[in-house]
């Protein structure tokens, strides 16, 4: 796990799966990916606090700046990020064998387009490491198209 963990930072890369992952199954880590999802597809800072420990980071390349602590992530992300439901779509897959998704963020003209990756490091008490990888072509990497128009027809595709 450490070489892992150094390696990922080092490198700021991510390694898609490829074609054919499967998001990860029933359990845990598929539970808190879920609730990740959810609380940015519907702008919900509270679900947020509910998958995030209390010692939660989150990191985002290129940015240099992390936070640390569950409050002040969450703080961070309702304010700067989150935005309005429907801003965001996620869909989950894996990647470097973590729970991860790929995400999608709406333009201004209402087009959901390829925006990147986040993979999660889940803990048995909930989520305590959030890495966001600000690389739209990322998405293709793992499969998925760079405009999203029909989420429910990919969500099938990858099941």
């Amino acid at each position: 796990m450490a070489g892992f963990d150094a390696g990922f930072e080092a490198a700021g890369e991510v390694v898609a799966m490829g074609e054919g992952v499967t998001a990860p199954g029933p359990g845990p880590p598929r539970a808190l990916l879920d609730g990740y999802i959810a609380a940015f597809e519907r702008s919900d800072a509270g679900l947020l606090e509910q998958v995030l420990r209390a010692d939660a980071t989150l990191e985002a390349t290129p940015f240099r700046d992390w936070q640390s602590g569950r409050a002040r992530c969450v703080h961070m992300l309702g304010t700067y990020v989150l935005g309005t439901p429907g801003d965001w779509r996620m869909i989950a897959t894996a990647a470097n064998g973590r729970p991860a998704a790929v995400v999608y963020h709406r333009d201004a003209g209402g087009v959901l387009r390829a925006d990147g990756a986040v993979v999660l490091t889940a803990t048995a008490t909930g989520v305590s490491r959030v890495v966001k990888f600000h690389d739209p072509a990322l998405v293709a990497m793992f499969g998925f198209p760079d405009v999203l128009a029909d989420t429910a027809s990919l969500a099938l595709r990858r099941r």
